[in-house]
């Protein structure tokens, strides 16, 4: 029903410890405490609870509390019992607890799609920055930040960080190295490797420049709404990532991977 081990997330913390699989320069590397605020978008169709409640948790956990001003639950007309009563509850157990954080719920009255959904989320926020993630993810620790900084560098970029591998079984963290995200003929969304360019440099914790974004990206609020942000009516898998890139490029910047 689900793709992934649900009797397994059902049993496992909200707040598990995940291994830190970030690069040893990015360990070094500091950021500036001056960094815009961040708005979070979380896309879902009959998400497992726990799975929805993780991904809560570690964003709430691990984001500055300064930074992250808002969280924007997006549902695209689930019809699973527990994403209404249970989850509600739920959310006002983290709006008690956290009431400087606003909670944003958006359902959609029928299912409208991947693109529809992104789009819905972007013109429900507010802070300076919305980053638009899947429902099923946790972050790591420190996440925010280098995003965050890049975008304050040039708010013309479309930035993705690296997204490890969740096993579906027994929903172990996998890392995965960092890489452009291209496509195919069919719009089918693969890795490929950075320029020959990026390598020579030897530093993984460097952003390296890709021709699309595959999912999760996170970009200045009101400049995806100067680029269109997306075509509401794509409906095919992945076109909206490929449609990103061009928009992007042919503005200003290609999009770019942390």
């Amino acid at each position: 029903k689900y793709g992934y081990n649900v009797f397994l997330s059902d049993r496992l913390p909200l707040d598990r410890v995940l291994p830190d699989t970030r690069d040893k320069g990015c360990l070094k590397k500091t950021y500036p405490k001056e960094l815009p605020t961040i708005g979070v978008v979380l896309i879902y169709l009959n998400e497992a609870l726990s799975v929805l409640k993780r991904a809560l948790r570690s964003i709430i956990d691990r984001t500055p509390k300064y930074l992250l001003k808002e969280i924007i639950m997006v549902d695209d007309n689930s019809s699973n019992e527990d994403l209404k009563g249970d989850l509600e509850m739920y959310l006002k157990t983290l709006e008690q607890q956290n009431p400087t954080l606003k909670i944003t719920r958006v359902r959609h009255n029928e299912q409208r799609g991947l693109a529809f959904a992104r789009a819905s989320g972007w013109r429900a926020a507010t802070a300076d920055v919305v980053a638009i993630l899947d429902a099923h993810i946790e972050v790591h620790e420190m996440w925010a930040e280098p995003l965050l900084t890049q975008i304050k560098k040039d708010r013309t970029v479309v930035v993705s960080p690296v997204f490890d591998r969740v096993n579906f079984d027994d929903l172990k963290v996998i890392q995965y190295l960092p890489a452009a995200h291209a496509f195919d003929w069919a719009l089918w969304c693969m890795y490929e490797g950075f320029t020959p360019e990026y390598y020579k440099l030897n530093d993984a914790s460097l952003p390296g420049k890709s021709p699309s974004v595959m999912g999760i990206l996170v970009a200045e609020r009101k400049f995806l709404g100067e680029i269109g942000v997306l075509d509401e009516g794509m409906k095919v898998y992945g076109g909206e990532n490929v449609e990103l890139g061009i928009r992007v490029s042919k503005t200003t910047n290609l999009t770019q991977s942390l």
